[in-house]
């Protein structure tokens, strides 16, 4: 069975709790340029940690700006023989004043209304975070498993002298 497909399969039985608690945890981290993105680099990094992730660096141009990359080899007897896959997203998410939004929502505030989610990157950059976090147990445990699974969650610019290169 294809990885996607035992993604999809995991994803559909158990990680709600565990993806919304991650997509709170992100929409409630303001990420604009005025704070930019290095506290929710934080989080993510010690999310993959706690999933067994060992290769985990925070790195950018500024204190202020740093981006997160994560490798977890998964070779082991009979798996991991498969090339590596890449998870990648954004973290940070342009200004939202609060006057903008309706009554009652705060762009910084992860709100669930009527089955929508509310907050700035909930539609957008910031999903694609506990997606990817959610993936990645399925993916370890497959039969034909990548050898190496890796995540980059990223401000939206290139960083000089952090190239995709070294992920393989």
């Amino acid at each position: 069975m294809p990885i996607a497909l035992l993604a999809l399969a995991w994803l559909a039985q158990s990680p709600a709790p565990l993806a919304r608690d991650i997509f709170r945890e992100l929409i409630e981290i303001d990420t604009t340029a005025r704070f930019g993105s290095t506290r929710a680099a934080e989080a993510m990094a010690a999310r993959l940690k706690a999933a067994g992730f060992t290769d985990v660096h925070i790195a950018g141009p500024s204190p202020t700006k740093m981006n997160l990359v994560a490798r977890l080899n998964c070779a082991r007897t009979g798996a991991g023989t498969a090339k590596p896959v890449l998870f990648i997203a954004h973290l940070d998410v342009v200004e939202a004043r609060k006057e903008d939004w309706s009554t009652g929502l705060n762009p910084f505030r992860f709100t669930e209304r009527d089955g929508y989610f509310y907050g700035r990157g909930t539609t957008d950059v910031k999903g694609a975070c506990p997606l990817n976090c959610g993936l990645i147990h399925p993916c370890t445990k497959a039969p034909q498993a990548p050898r190496r699974l890796c995540c980059r969650f990223e401000v939206a610019f290139t960083i000089k002298n952090l190239s995709l290169l070294w992920l393989q």
